[in-house]
């Protein structure tokens, strides 16, 4: 009996090492490879991107993070990667990574998009709608296809975009996000998908800039402005305060504007108050 039970357990301990020496050398990361995915999931092209357009690209993208290949693929901190891949690439967005047995990481990925841009000074902040910075320069070019953003003050005193969102300059490179939990950034986001969700993209397109209008202490307008011919502007005021019965108010006045197609024709300003009242405005 004690023989039988000694053999169990040998036997046992040689399975033991057999898997352990198995995982160690046969389940452990040896290759890392990238796919672009559209929003569908589907996997697309390089050429379809604009900066990872090419397998070189993507050399120097698998080149910006250490990978610690050997290691155990279950064990994997795959958050610190993503970060590396985010922060050392601006334009690469990581949508998941999939670890593919044995020994492989499958980086799903999408190319970054600039939606936004402000200026301070003499330098221009190209950013996407996660408020993440992609590029920093002085001579921007195409910035027509994009959304400026303004500030303004009205209260007696001047701010730039900085001291508003207290910002630091000094700490905003490319591949860092600009205060991901302001509110104000939030709503800005949530009212551009509203638009989106009534209009296609070709009211997006003629969006040309968005004011940040600070009325007083913890009172924040947003002012959207189009361009010619279609002459909307859209404001909602206050949009710290009851932000969510206002963006209702305001995608219902856009739906009525829709349907009665004068959405691209009349020149006017559609305002919801801080009472969430909707005003229309010819001019």
């Amino acid at each position: 009996m004690k023989r039988k039970r000694l053999v169990l357990i040998v036997s046992l301990m040689l399975v033991f090492v057999f898997v352990l020496t198995l995982s160690s050398t046969v389940f452990t990361l040896k290759s890392v490879e990238i796919w672009f995915i559209n929003d569908f999931g589907q996997t697309v092209s390089l050429e379809s991107n604009k900066v990872y357009s090419t397998r070189s690209k993507l050399d120097e993208v698998l080149s910006s993070v250490n990978f610690n290949y050997g290691e155990l693929l279950f064990l994997v901190d795959k958050d610190k990667y993503i970060s590396q891949l985010e922060s050392n690439n601006p334009y690469f967005k990581v949508v998941n990574i999939e670890a593919v047995f044995p020994n492989k990481f499958v980086v799903k990925a999408q190319e970054r998009k600039a939606l936004y841009y402000f200026e301070v000074e003499d330098e221009i902040y190209l950013i996407d709608k996660d408020f993440k910075i992609l590029d920093i320069t002085k001579n921007a070019q195409n910035l027509s296809d994009l959304i400026k953003i303004n500030f303004e003050s009205m209260r007696g005193y001047s701010q730039n975009f900085f001291e508003f969102f207290e910002l630091s300059s000094l700490a905003l490179e490319s591949g860092s996000f600009i205060s991901q939990n302001n509110l104000v950034f939030t709503e800005l986001n949530n009212l551009y998908d509203i638009i989106l969700s009534v209009f296609d993209s070709e009211f997006l397109n003629i969006i040309r800039a968005v004011t940040i209008q600070e009325i007083a202490e913890n009172t924040v307008s947003l002012i959207l402005t189009t361009m010619s011919p279609f002459g909307v502007t859209l404001e909602v005021e206050n949009i710290l305060n009851d932000f969510d019965k206002k963006m209702t108010k305001l995608l219902n006045a856009l739906m009525t504007l829709k349907n009665k197609e004068r959405i691209k024709t009349t020149y006017g300003r559609l305002k919801i108050d801080n009472k969430v009242n909707c005003y229309w405005y010819n001019l």
